[in-house]
């Protein structure tokens, strides 16, 4: 007796949890006002994607189209040449090494002044190399400019290559 009426105090208090539960994940309507609310919000919010998609996929693209599309801006860019010298050390390191000197470490000093010479030029291009392809796959710089680059590139890489 004393364990039946345990196991239904269980089962009542079992039960009365299960109601409990129940009663508060029912959802209820909420106000018309709220409801209002949420709407306008959402709305408001499909409204604001709408035109932020208008301005990035219409807008921009016609902008972007102008730009590519303005001989000016081309015909400024095609009169530039990208100025790349070799250094001055090169040929002073290239007549002493012809005139075979007699000191030992003459030779050596102009190698190492010519190698120091080029490292400026070396960081100018690896400074310029990025910024220029960027443009160049966004069609802002013309091909000549392009290829003087490579151009420079290939001259330095001789020149390092030479040097060592």
């Amino acid at each position: 007796s004393l364990s039946l009426s345990l196991s239904r105090t269980y089962t009542e208090r079992h039960t009365e949890r299960q109601r409990h539960r129940h009663r508060h994940t029912r959802f209820e309507p909420l106000p018309g006002g709220t409801m209002l609310f949420l709407a306008a919000v959402l709305a408001l919010t499909t409204a604001l994607l709408c035109y932020a998609g208008y301005i990035f996929l219409i807008v921009d693209r016609r902008q972007a189209k102008q730009v590519l599309e303005n001989p000016e801006i081309f015909g400024a860019l095609d009169d530039k040449d990208y100025d790349f010298e070799l250094p001055a050390e090169i040929d002073d390191y290239e007549k002493l090494r012809e005139a075979a000197p007699t000191d030992k470490r003459a030779l050596p000093v102009a190698l190492l002044k010519r190698a120091m010479a080029d490292i400026p030029r070396i960081e100018q291009l690896e400074k310029d190399h990025p910024r220029m392809a960027r443009l160049f796959n966004r069609g802002l710089l013309p091909f000549g400019l392009w290829e003087q680059l490579l151009e420079a590139e290939a001259m330095m890489d001789a020149e390092v290559h030479e040097v060592q």
